[in-house]
This record gives C-alpha cells, sequence and structure tokens, in this order.
C-alpha cells in the first residue's frame, strides 16, 4: 500500500510533494562510513583527502556536505557511523552517472579498505524545478586592468579563494562573440572552494578602455555592486585596516548587522554585510 502511494504522488508530479525551498537538487543520495579504524588518525586523514579529492572531481553531483556525527543526545539519532556525506543532484540520471564516473571508481577503489561498514539511503522527489534553470549559481567575468591586484584584493581584503582559471584560444573567443580574436586568459574566485560556488571571474586585455571610477553607484550604468555576507563583519574589517582599505561607509542595518561598502581597484562597489 505503501509503495503504490508513493507511485501515486511520483505520478501527479512534483507539486505533490513539499517543496524543498532553495535546497539544491531533486535527488539526494546520504552516504553513512564506519570506518574500521576510527581512532587511527592517518586513516581519517586518507579517507578525508580520497574523498575530497574524489568530490572536487565529480561531474555530476550539485552540492555535497561531508560530516561527522553530530552527537545528538536523543534515543532516535545514530551517532556510531564516523562520517556522512550527502551528496544531491538534478536528476536519478545525474546520480546513476555519478556512480559509474572514473572519480567515484578511483575513490572506492583507494578507500575501501579504511571502512568496515557503508550504509546508504537515497530519496527522489521526481517531477520538474520550476523556472529555466539548472543551477541556482552564477558566473561573473570581470575584465579588470590589473588582474594580479584584482586578485590580491579579493583575497586579501575581500576574503575569496582562487580556486584555478582557464584559458579560451582567441578562435573560440571569437565564435563564440566575446572578443574580436584575443583569447582570454581567466582567473577563477569563488567565495568558498566549491564546485558549485558562484564564480568570480578575473581577465585583463591590454587594450581595454579603463572604466573611471565613480563616487557612488548612481553615477553610472550597469553592474554597479555586489554584496557578500561575511560570518564576523569585526574580522571583516580587520582585513580592510591591515590592507589599507578604506570604506566608503557603514551602517548598521539591525539585527546586529552592519554593512559596510567599500571599491575594488577598478571601481566595482562592494556591500559586506554580516553580524558584529
Amino acid at each position: 500500500m505503501r509503495k503504490l502511494l508513493i507511485l501515486i504522488l511520483l505520478m501527479a508530479g512534483h507539486s505533490a510533494f513539499p517543496q524543498s525551498g532553495s535546497f539544491p537538487g531533486k535527488f539526494v543520495h546520504s552516504v553513512y562510513f564506519w570506518l574500521n579504524n576510527p581512532e587511527n588518525e592517518a586513516d581519517n586523514e586518507l579517507f578525508l583527502k580520497n574523498l575530497n579529492e574524489f568530490l572536487e572531481n565529480s561531474e555530476y553531483l550539485l552540492s555535497y556536505h561531508v560530516a561527522p556525527p553530530a552527537g545528538t543526545p536523543r534515543e532516535v539519532v545514530d551517532n556510531s557511523y564516523d562520517y556522512n556525506l550527502v551528496v544531491t543532484f538534478d536528476s536519478k540520471e545525474e546520480q546513476d552517472k555519478y556512480q559509474t564516473e572514473p572519480a567515484h571508481l578511483k575513490f572506492v577503489e583507494n578507500s575501501n579498505h579504511l571502512w568496515d561498514k557503508v550504509q546508504i539511503y537515497d530519496s527522489y522527489r521526481g517531477g520538474e524545478e520550476a523556472g529555466s534553470f539548472k543551477r541556482g549559481d552564477i558566473q561573473i567575468g570581470i575584465v579588470v586592468s590589473d588582474v594580479a591586484a584584482s586578485e590580491k584584493f579579493y583575497h586579501d581584503v575581500v576574503g575569496m579563494t582562487r580556486t584555478g582559471g582557464f584559458e579560451v584560444p582567441g578562435d573560440m573567443a571569437k565564435t563564440a562573440g566575446l572578443t574580436n580574436g584575443i583569447p582570454l586568459k581567466v582567473t577563477v574566485m569563488k567565495l568558498k572552494n566549491d564546485p558549485h560556488a558562484s564564480e568570480w571571474k578575473l581577465m585583463e586585455f591590454a587594450d581595454a578602455p579603463k572604466t573611471e571610477k565613480t563616487n557612488h553607484i548612481n553615477e553610472g550604468t550597469g553592474v554597479r555592486y555586489v554584496t557578500f555576507y561575511v560570518k564576523d563583519i569585526t574580522a571583516a574589517e580587520e582585513r580592510l585596516s591591515e590592507n589599507k582599505v578604506k570604506p566608503l561607509g557603514k551602517v548598521d542595518i539591525g539585527g546586529g548587522q552592519d554593512l559596510i561598502l567599500i571599491q575594488d581597484p577598478d571601481g566595482i562597489f562592494i556591500e559586506l554585510i554580516g553580524p558584529r
């Protein structure tokens, strides 16, 4: 009877289930690991190293979460496992591909001697998500006057992480309509080193006209400012002070949070918002 009810709900489409809000993906793959030697530091380090390498190289996962038990003191909570991996996917088909991709097979081959038991729970909401977009993150290309200076600013001042980069040949850039044949060399910055975090892509061109800095957002058009939510606004202020960056403004926005406004080397306004 239960399976029949679930089948009826799935046939009714995604609206038959409570929506997941901003939770990414419809397929949730939950894996619980019990290690052979949970007290062995080397085994733990190797397991996590192999796991992180796998997750960073997976082509199909949408998001992931890795953590030990929370230690919640309730009889209905099982805290006996050593690590929990939760991976989400856009569809069952993406999860099927994930199971046989080289990165996943390599992880299992290199790590299965470390665990005593693995327990998996999968859930799938089915149906189609509303809207036109497959992912919820965005990737923004920023043409700067000096990539090295901008990378230093976004790393040292804002707190972003350089996660890599890539190049686009001139002929491909021209065919795509991006340039008139000039190749691209892109530096990728992210708020955190997550494969599905939004990307801030920095690039420079020697002959690109310089944009004049303005004092306020109403003095120009286009993308004028971005907002970054930080964990600790006091720590963010300390980074500004250490790098001799003077805030353009600071305001209490309520709820124990402040907003600090700064500008990057080329004049993009940046809001830093976080708790005091």
